[in-house]
């Protein structure tokens, strides 16, 4: 090639690793977001923008349009992809209305924003959450069986202390798993 030394091409066997290595950095990446094929990553990505209905993903995505060709193919499989993004968490969508746009929930940006991340991915209840509900219910049983065996604590400190701890620990767990729907609605 006229003006190009053999010094300044690039090496292939370089440029087949550089590829390499960016194709498997993208599917490590997809991977922690837990999607399951290209086209969740797309409807992710055409929500990061804004809400979308299920036919403007179809025209964003495939460039088709209701009464174009294969239009309900294009449709359906979108339409597949949204409900698992929905059973995951990743999207979600009004109740009631005609018009049902989706859009990614906290959920799902918090996973975004984590997928570089190693430390661990985003949950939607964690652990110090599951706990609390843990200990709630056992503590419910015991006050249950309490009751229905007829046992007394007597009325002295410990059963003022078991019963407020009880009912601390259900109002904590109470607004703690509402702020885990709120993650996902």
């Amino acid at each position: 090639m006229p003006g190009i030394d053999s010094d300044e091409l690039p090496n292939l066997t370089e440029v087949r690793r550089a590829i390499k290595e960016r194709v498997l950095n993208a599917i490590g990446e997809l991977g922690q977001l837990d999607v399951q094929d290209l086209t969740q990553a797309r409807i992710i990505a055409a929500l990061l923008t804004g809400q979308r209905t299920v036919s403007e993903l179809v025209e964003e995505i495939y460039g088709q349009r209701r009464g174009d060709e294969g239009y309900m193919g294009s449709y359906s499989k979108i339409r597949r992809a949204v409900m698992v993004l929905a059973s995951h968490g990743y999207v979600s969508t009004k109740l009631f209305g005609k018009d049902k746009p989706y859009r990614l929930t906290k959920y799902a940006v918090a996973n975004l924003a984590d997928i570089s991340d190693s430390t661990g991915k985003p949950r939607i209840i964690p652990r110090v959450d599951l706990i609390i509900h843990g200990v709630t219910v056992i503590m419910g049983l015991v006050a249950l069986s309490l009751v229905v065996e007829r046992i007394s604590l007597g009325s002295g400190p410990a059963f003022a202390l078991f019963y407020a701890a009880l009912f601390t620990l259900l109002g904590a767990s109470i607004v703690r798993l509402l702020e885990s729907v709120s993650k996902v609605m």
